[in-house]
């Protein structure tokens, strides 16, 4: 089986030259998919078991410019078998902001413990720690899963098997439901001249269904402080992870177990939703990372992945305050499907939204009680 070595580092560090020597004629060269950023990658001389790809330049995890969302991106979710940092000595103070933090997402090393023991030798309970994450690793298990944790939307989750890692895909339903309820709380306040209307306003509700880590609703309830946030999934192993991220984040959330909208009570502004919506058939196809390691139960959309999406649209209105929104992450061929079934259920201004690979990713809809 083929394994993977990414090559990372500040632009203009080296890393080319490097992957020209490891890989030399056996290169190919394309664009990653939906931006026109050049992907280059090769076989490792001698060495056709490797292949190597040259990431593009970035001077840290916390990316704004395509080149570095697609490295960015790449590192957390392709999960290659072996990363080298490439550092260029003679600009150590910057490109050590981009090593130190592939040490704390590698090795749990934080930059104080680095700065005030680098000197040190690694301790054998530390060394021994390292080689198990790397047994595990090649064992395709997903680093996010080994070290324990993830970060989403600038917060940082706590992550094991019972929850689907969260992916930078699900930040587009966060900012766009974030912008909306942030855009519907200054319109009610404008409208509203009565000072003591305002100091009464109720909070918004929001629903996240199917809420695996919790990662939609809490990130929701910390950037909307007026927000009432409710966290409902399926598994108690799920609900457990949201409940520790919900504490550790300080986020005052509300945790409902049951399978969709059992055990549900009142109305909701907004339901938020990032089910199961993968063909049965295809989760074989998958990564190993995914398929064999990522919970089932948040993967299978059944036969045509269309499945929670029909019996959530399907039940929604109940549970919908009047011009209650909903958003939904699709995958990428399933918009067409989802606008049809939500103009179906009488929903209006659907609309599809792609992510920044100019796919499709987010169905939003509004339900206006007739």
């Amino acid at each position: 089986m083929s394994k993977t070595l990414a090559l990372v580092g500040n632009p203009n560090s080296g890393k080319t030259t490097l992957f020209n020597n490891l890989t030399g004629s056996k290169q190919y060269v394309g664009n990653w998919p939906g931006v026109t950023v050049e992907r280059k990658g090769g076989k490792l001389k001698k060495h056709d078991g490797f292949e190597v790809m040259d990431l593009p330049g970035i001077y840290s995890l916390s990316p704004y410019s395509p080149e570095e969302v697609i490295t960015r991106n790449y590192l957390l979710e392709e999960n290659p078998d072996v990363i080298v940092n490439i550092v260029d000595g003679s600009n150590l103070e910057r490109n050590l902001y981009l090593t130190m933090q592939l040490l704390e997402m590698g090795c749990k090393i934080d930059r104080k413990f680095y700065y005030m023991h680098m000197e040190d030798d690694l301790s054998d309970d530390l060394l021994k720690e390292y080689e198990l994450a790397i047994k595990k690793r090649a064992e395709h298990i997903p680093l996010q899963y080994i070290v324990g944790e993830t970060e989403f939307m600038g917060l940082k989750f706590k992550v094991n098997s019972n929850v689907l890692i969260p992916r930078q895909d699900t930040e587009c339903l966060v900012e766009l439901a974030v912008e909306d309820i942030r855009n519907v709380k200054t319109q009610n306040r404008c409208e509203s001249n009565n000072t003591a209307d305002q100091k009464n306003e109720q909070k918004v509700k929001v629903l996240d269904l199917c809420t695996g880590s919790g990662c939609i609703g809490i990130s929701v309830a910390k950037l909307c402080p007026d927000t009432e946030v409710t966290l409902a999934d399926i598994s108690e192993g799920a609900l457990s992870v949201a409940k520790k991220n919900a504490q550790n984040l300080d986020a005052g959330v509300t945790l409902i177990k049951g399978n969709l909208f059992e055990n549900i009570e009142g109305r909701f502004d907004y339901i938020l939703s990032n089910p199961p919506y993968i063909p049965s058939e295809v989760i074989e196809g998958l990564m190993p990372e995914v398929k064999e390691h990522e919970p089932r139960l948040a993967l299978d959309g059944e036969a045509d992945g269309l499945s929670f999406y029909r019996e959530i649209i399907n039940e929604a209105p109940d549970y919908l305050n009047p011009d209650g929104r909903i958003y939904f992450e699709i995958g990428a061929e399933q918009g067409e499907d989802l606008t049809h079934l939500m103009n179906e259920r009488g929903f209006s201004e659907v609309k599809v939204h792609k992510d920044l690979a100019g796919l499709d990713r987010i169905v939003t809809g509004i339900y206006s009680r007739k």
